[in-house]
């Protein structure tokens, strides 16, 4: 097993699994009203607007091969990060042409129970973590999310809309901060120092 940083030359393979980690996430369904026909495809260019952003900022990655096979990634902001304002507004250009201007509201919530995190410039953020369906159980997910806190020494935000999700956070130590629930799903922070 391989752990590196994700390349631009591995932006579909990391675009497939989260797809296909995130496929029934509670967040993304909501955020991208799943009940509406195109969710897939919404899920998708949402995906891709985000890691491109992500790459294209030089934020961090880390990753898990077996070979060339991507098993798991993270995505990091680190602590005190400022978004480039025009790279930010096009994030947001891009996934209201590609995904609906309705969900831009929805990403605002989210951005605002997330900024109530006490110290929430203190400490970087785990914004994903995937591992692929089919290698999940095998512990891929620990092993990785340790790796990234050795490296964010400062501590670590989330949140995240996943019971299952909540409940692995809370395994690895993670504490609890506030709950933040909309018509259809319940977002709990989760902090760790």
């Amino acid at each position: 097993m391989d752990l590196r940083p994700l390349t631009p030359a591995n932006l579909p393979a990391a675009k497939a699994l989260l797809a296909s980690a995130f496929a029934a996430d509670p967040t993304h369904r909501w955020l991208l009203q799943a009940e509406r026909p195109g969710y897939a495809q919404r899920l998708n260019a949402y995906l891709h607007a985000y890691l491109t952003y992500h790459q294209s900022a030089g934020l961090p990655t880390l990753a898990l091969f077996s070979g060339e096979d991507l098993l798991a990634a993270a995505w990091v902001t680190p602590a005190g990060y400022q978004p480039e304002p025009q790279a930010w507004q096009a994030l947001g250009a891009e996934i209201a042409e590609r995904c609906g201007g309705d969900v831009l509201p929805r990403l605002a919530q989210l951005f605002a129970f997330a900024e109530q995190a006490p110290h929430a410039n203190d400490y970087s953020c785990l914004e994903f973590i995937a591992v692929s369906p089919a290698a999940q159980g095998q512990g891929l997910g620990q092993q990785l999310l340790k790796v990234v806190q050795q490296n964010t020494p400062n501590g670590l935000q989330l949140m995240t809309g996943n019971p299952r999700a909540a409940a692995f956070y809370q395994r690895q130590g993670f504490v609890s901060w506030a709950s933040c629930k909309t018509a259809e799903v319940t977002q709990v922070g989760f902090l760790r120092g």
